[in-house]
This record gives structure tokens, C-alpha cells and sequence, in this order.
């Protein structure tokens, strides 16, 4: 691994870790999502001082005639996943713990509140960190499949499920697996971003809406 992406993501992973240290201090709630946008932040003013986005997928808007069928077929499948995932943990008692959304239920302007943090922060946000930054930057993906990138990509949905321990094991494992599919995702768009950016905000924009509407929702990963 480039010493200099070494650097980087210390650079990343330390202001993530002082804007949620500052966060809890003051007993923030969205100490996770301010951390990630923190992160996005940092990523991007870096990827500019390097010379562009381009690095972490984003070198331009998407081209939506080249990548809808990949955009549909990454939204049934991580969709499918995440409630297939979500249904079996449920059986034996680990649904993912979204209770810390509740006030949505019901409540139009905490909705439309919540899906504006949720396509800036977990759509944009976390795909810049988690696919763009720890997958694109560290595993290069116009090089093709390699154990290297393998490995990066389980190595960055362990990360984002971890990331999501705020909804407890259950919560973890079902945004573990959804990040291992938008990594896979990803990796079929040849790094490509805005398949996953795209999926990510769908698959978020149905699970706070059918929040509201007080449907059980289990693949929220806001």
C-alpha cells in the first residue's frame, strides 16, 4: 500500500475521530453521521489537493443511460439482501435496533429532515469514505480482481458495519452485508461511485419512508 494513501487516511481517520470525540462530548446524538461527514470532508479536500476526484470514482456527473441497468440491478439485490438478512436475524432475535428513529413515524418534516441527512451523509458521505476512499483509493479497481482487492473490499464492509454499531449486532451484520454488495457494486462499475451513491439513497428513501408510514423497517442504515 502507497505510503502516501498510508498518510491520507490517518489524516481521514483522525479527523472522523475528533469530530465524534467532540460530538459525544456534548452529547450529540449524530455523533456517527457528523463523523462521516467530517471524514467526506476531509476526503475530498484531499482527492482536490491531488488532483481530482477522479481517484474515488467521482470524475464527473453520472452518465444515467450507461448505468441504469447497473443502478436497478444494484437496488434489487441490496434490497433483497438487506431484508433477506434483516428477516433471518429477526428469527433469532437480532433485528437491527432502529428505535432512535421513531420520532419519524408519523412526522412529515422529520422525514423529509432525515432524508435530507440520509442522501448527504450516508449517501454521498458514506460512499465517499467507505467505497471511495478506503476501496477505490487503496485497491485500484481499473486493475481488475485481485486477492489485494479481495480484501480491500471485505475489509471496508467490516468497517461499515462496524460504523453502524449504534444499531446493535444485528444492525452491524445487515450493514456489514449491504456494504459488502455495494463494494462487489462498485467493483462491477469499475469504480464507479455513482451506482452505489445512487442505491445507497434508494435503498435509505424507502426504509425512512416506510418508517413513516410505521411499516417495520429493517434495512435502515442512516
Amino acid at each position: 500500500m502507497p505510503s502516501e494513501y498510508l498518510q491520507d487516511l490517518k489524516i481521514v481517520a483522525a479527523c472522523a475521530a475528533a469530530a465524534i470525540l467532540i460530538a459525544r462530548a456534548y452529547r450529540f446524538q449524530g455523533a456517527a453521521a457528523l463523523g462521516v461527514a467530517v471524514a467526506a470532508l476531509a476526503v475530498i479536500a484531499i482527492q482536490l489537493d491531488r488532483g481530482g476526484l477522479h481517484e474515488i470514482g467521482l470524475s464527473g456527473p453520472p452518465d444515467f443511460k450507461a448505468l441504469w441497468p447497473l443502478i436497478a440491478g444494484g437496488l434489487v439485490a441490496c434490497y433483497l439482501i438487506a431484508g433477506v438478512t434483516s428477516y433471518g436475524l429477526a428469527q433469532i432475535g437480532l433485528a437491527p435496533d432502529v428505535s432512535r428513529l421513531d420520532f419519524i413515524k408519523g412526522n412529515l418534516p422529520a422525514l423529509l429532515l432525515m432524508l435530507a441527512v440520509s442522501w448527504t451523509t450516508a449517501a454521498f458521505g458514506e460512499e465517499i469514505v467507505f467505497r471511495g476512499f478506503l476501496l477505490n483509493r487503496a485497491a485500484g479497481l481499473d486493475v481488475g480482481i485481485t486477492d489485494w482487492v479481495l480484501m480491500v473490499i471485505v475489509a471496508q464492509a467490516v468497517f461499515f458495519g462496524l460504523a453502524h454499531a449504534y444499531q446493535g449486532l444485528g444492525g452491524i451484520i445487515v450493514t456489514g452485508v449491504l456494504g459488502l454488495a455495494l463494494g462487489v457494486l462498485t467493483f462491477l462499475g469499475q469504480g464507479n461511485l455513482w451506482p452505489a451513491i445512487l442505491v445507497h439513497g434508494l435503498i435509505n428513501t424507502a426504509s425512512l419512508t416506510a418508517l413513516f408510514f410505521s411499516t417495520p423497517s429493517r434495512s435502515i442504515e442512516v
